[in-house]
């Protein structure tokens, strides 16, 4: 039988308390009871460099409803007309993701609203994108489209 001095005993201790908490986290999960955002907020700041980068494909795995993503639902020119429009729309200089997440109402376990400030032209328009859970991850569900069209 092989002795394990002190010093590998503790190593292996922190290897066996950290690497799960680091995959957690990775994952947008922690064991707390309450639902994290740090998933919803990654998957928001994908979504939106996306849109800038007009990639439609990474746009429609991001968006969707708890059922799944927009890249399941419909033809790949009605998935690609759709983000195209939204592309559009979001195109941004800088945005910055304001708070943690507020749970929706009557969803609280499931949805989320993050507020996120999106400079456009020099101008800075803050709205919400609610976010839904969807398997052990998080998308975007919706979002204000007519501020961003009509911004006043």
């Amino acid at each position: 039988m092989m002795r394990m001095n002190h010093a590998r005993v503790r190593a292996l201790a922190v290897l066996v308390l950290v690497v799960p908490a680091f995959a957690a986290c990775a994952s947008g999960r922690t064991g707390s009871a309450e639902t994290s955002t740090l998933g919803a907020t990654l998957v928001v700041e994908r979504f939106l460099r996306a849109a800038n980068a007009n990639d439609l494909d990474q746009m429609a795995e991001l968006y969707g409803t708890r059922e799944g993503p927009f890249n399941r639902m419909g033809s790949k020119k009605e998935i690609d007309d759709r983000m195209f429009v939204m592309a559009t729309v979001l195109r941004h200089s800088a945005s910055v993701i304001k708070g943690e997440g507020d749970p929706v109402s009557g969803r609280r376990d499931e949805a989320v609203n993050l507020m996120v400030e999106l400079t456009k032209r020099d101008q800075k328009i803050t709205i919400p994108f609610q976010m839904v859970r969807y398997r052990n991850s998080w998308l975007v569900e919706n979002f204000p489209f007519d501020k961003l069209t009509n911004p006043r």
